[in-house]
């Protein structure tokens, strides 16, 4: 996430969490911000974006969905691009999405979005990664960059917030990629679980920014969810983003990018086109892995969004290297453009490689996985991720009697708690004829009056 203009402004009590998730309020952005000097395009020579684009690898005709607050693009940064904007906000349209007023969530969203398909000129001078990829933006916050206020919806009994229902529709519009430089709580949302699970279901690689810093432990999702590619960032010597001088590192990252001190398009009490501003953090090097992803779909159309994500994490850094999963923050290592467009990913298996993300949430599982595969839509499974590929081997397919496995066992509980069900009716109504009412057993799964209910969640 890019991380915020003030990072410190929406942390609160740890004894207020629970009623934070019950009204719903989740997305935050993941950039800081800072006055200390104008931000630096080093990201754009580390990478050889120059020849990249010299070699025609500039994302033509890719689909990209970016889903932030707002965004205003009618920014010089944007004149030219091939940029669409889904008119209505998901957040109950409390704002409109694209807005010439400069606040936190429009600044976000034009920053995140200009390092994807800025032309290089205006506040910063930001030439995006991916140029002539087709950018499509739905705003899913307000103007404080948050989603405070922004209500919840319920789709075929699943509970959806703004930000699931902008997944579903960048999944409609037919998005290869999506990228997201937000991070919330929402993953005890069945329908954002769901909308998650289906674009991984139909190939499409997702990809989230991870907390800039541990007091935003709690805003993992998407980023840290199964089938997710999680970003964090690093500076220009290698190092991962220090806010505040403690880094941050996250043992379930991905990926890391650039991602520090670039440049803003708007000054830090947000006036558009004073650049005497720097931004930090994982929603700046989100869309950079994104573009990366893009040049590498345009030179090898026919690879899956699978296969993208297994070359992704196999071909880290600029030389060949054996598969290794750093557990300090550094995930499969730095995303290297060079390495990915010099190999074929169709080379590799049409299978996502991170359903069982280590130290992930834990969801989608495979149940989930499986369902939305189907076209189906349970509110929530307990049932375990398919396994994660080893370190040190090329991430393969699920196991083919995953599931078999898992449907035997399921029906061997049902069999079993039938059983059980007809054994302990049969001993309460011999307890019942023999116990005066006023006594009667009264246990806490169920009564006379039949079972007690609760809420399902994760």
């Amino acid at each position: 996430m890019i991380g915020n203009r003030n990072p410190n402004s929406r942390r609160t009590a740890v004894s207020a969490l629970a009623a934070v998730v019950a009204i719903g309020m989740a997305l935050m952005p993941a950039l800081s911000a800072s006055a200390e000097t104008a931000g630096s395009n080093w990201w754009y020579a580390k990478y050889d974006v120059a020849g990249a684009q010299a070699a025609g690898w500039t994302g033509a005709g890719i689909k990209i969905a970016v889903i932030d607050g707002q965004i205003n693009s009618s920014l010089p940064v944007f004149q030219g691009a091939n940029l669409k904007i889904y008119p209505t906000s998901f957040c109950n349209n409390i704002t409109p999405a694209d807005t010439t007023t400069a606040n936190r969530g429009s600044v976000h969203g034009s920053d995140v979005t200009a390092l994807l398909v800025g032309n290089g000129t205006g506040t910063g001078s930001v030439a995006g990664i991916a140029p002539k990829a087709i950018v499509s933006f739905y705003a899913d916050g307000n103007s404080d960059g948050t989603s405070n206020g922004c209500p919840t919806t319920q789709i075929d009994g699943l509970t959806y917030t703004a930000l699931g229902r902008a997944i579903l529709k960048a999944i409609e519009d037919g998005n290869r990629i999506i990228s997201m430089s937000q991070g919330g709580i929402n993953h005890g949302r069945t329908g954002d679980i769901h909308a998650v699970a289906q674009a991984v279901a139909k190939g499409i690689v997702i990809i989230g920014a991870q907390p800039n810093n541990a007091a935003e432990v709690a805003e993992r999702f998407p980023a840290d969810a199964n089938g997710v590619v999680g970003t964090n960032a690093f500076d220009d010597q290698g190092n991962l983003q220090s806010p505040n001088g403690k880094t941050t590192a996250w043992s379930s990252t991905t990926v890391v990018a650039a991602g520090a001190h670039l440049p803003s398009q708007a000054s830090p009490d947000n006036v558009w086109g004073d650049n005497r501003n720097s931004v930090t953090g994982s929603s700046a090097a989100t869309p950079l892995v994104a573009g990366m992803l893009a040049l590498t779909l345009q030179k090898h159309p026919t690879a899956t969004g699978n296969q993208i994500i297994q070359s992704l994490i196999l071909n880290t850094s600029a030389k060949d290297h054996p598969l290794s999963f750093d557990t300090a923050g550094y995930g499969y290592g730095p995303a290297s453009l060079s390495h990915l467009l010099r190999v074929d990913p169709t080379q590799y298996p049409d299978t996502n490689p991170l359903l069982n993300k280590p130290n992930g949430l834990g969801v989608p599982t495979a149940a989930e996985f499986a369902a939305a595969a189907n076209g189906s839509s349970p509110k929530a499974s307990a049932t375990p991720s398919a396994a994660a590929p080893s370190p040190g081997k090329a991430p393969g397919s699920i196991m083919p009697g995953l599931l078999t496995g898992v449907i035997v066992v399921v029906v061997l509980l049902l069999v079993l708690a039938g059983l059980a069900v007809v054994l302990m009716r049969s001993l309460r109504r011999k307890a019942v004829a023999s116990t005066p009412a006023s006594v009667r057993p009264d246990g806490t799964v169920s009564d006379a009056n039949g079972p007690v209910t609760g809420e399902r969640g994760h």
